[in-house]
C-alpha cells in the first residue's frame, strides 16, 4: 500500500508550493517599498525663477540625471545645466547671464523619495554679456545643488552658485516636467 507516502509527498510539495508563493508576494511588496518615488525617465524638468535663475535637469533613467556642459545658444537641444541671472552693478550695465554646466548624478532613495545632493566646482563657465554680445569665460564656479523628487513630474530642492561678478544665494525651486527628451 504505497498510497499513503504518495499522499505525505503531494501534501508536501502544496506546502512548498504555499510558501514559495507567499515568499514572492513578500518580495513583490518589498520591491515595490524599496522603489519609492523616482523621476520618469527620459524626461526634462525645468525651475525658472524670473530675473533670477532657470535649471533644467534632464532623466536618462528613473534614477539618473544625465550631465550637460554650459551652453549658451538656444539652437542647442535642452540638455541638464544653469542659468543664472547676474545683478546689474549699474542701472545703465546690460543684463549678463551665467551659463553652468552639470556633471549629473545618480538618485538615491531617501525615506522613500529619489534624492540628490552635489556640490562641484565648474571650472570654464560662460558669462554671456547681452548689451555687448561678448561670450567671457569665468573660472572656478562653485555650485550646490539638491533635489528630491517629490512625485514622478516634480522635482523639488535648492541651488546656490559663487561665482566672481555673479552669484546666487540659496535659493528653493521646483522643477516641473516639461516633456520628454527625444
Amino acid at each position: 500500500m504505497p498510497r499513503p507516502a504518495f499522499h505525505a509527498r503531494l501534501r508536501l510539495l502544496a506546502a512548498m508550493l504555499s510558501a514559495l508563493l507567499v515568499l514572492a508576494t513578500a518580495s513583490a511588496a518589498v520591491a515595490v517599498a524599496v522603489a519609492g518615488v523616482s523621476a520618469k525617465p527620459h524626461s526634462s524638468f525645468v525651475a525658472t525663477v524670473f530675473g533670477s535663475f532657470s535649471l533644467a535637469l534632464d532623466t536618462r533613467a528613473a534614477n539618473q540625471i544625465v550631465a550637460g556642459p554650459p551652453t549658451t545658444r538656444e539652437t542647442e537641444p535642452r540638455i541638464s545645466g544653469i542659468v543664472i541671472v547676474c545683478p546689474k552693478v549699474t542701472p545703465s550695465e546690460y543684463v549678463s547671464e551665467l551659463h553652468v554646466g552639470f556633471p549629473g548624478v545618480r538618485l538615491r532613495l531617501l525615506r522613500g523619495h529619489g534624492y540628490f545632493a552635489r556640490t562641484y566646482t565648474e571650472n570654464v563657465t560662460k558669462l554671456l554679456n547681452f548689451g555687448t554680445g561678448a561670450i567671457d569665460t569665468v573660472l572656478g564656479v562653485r555650485v550646490s545643488v539638491t533635489g528630491t523628487v517629490a512625485n514622478a513630474k516634480l522635482i523639488k530642492g535648492t541651488l546656490s552658485v559663487q561665482a566672481p561678478r555673479c552669484g546666487l544665494k540659496r535659493s528653493k525651486y521646483s522643477a516641473e516636467y516639461s516633456g520628454r527628451l527625444r
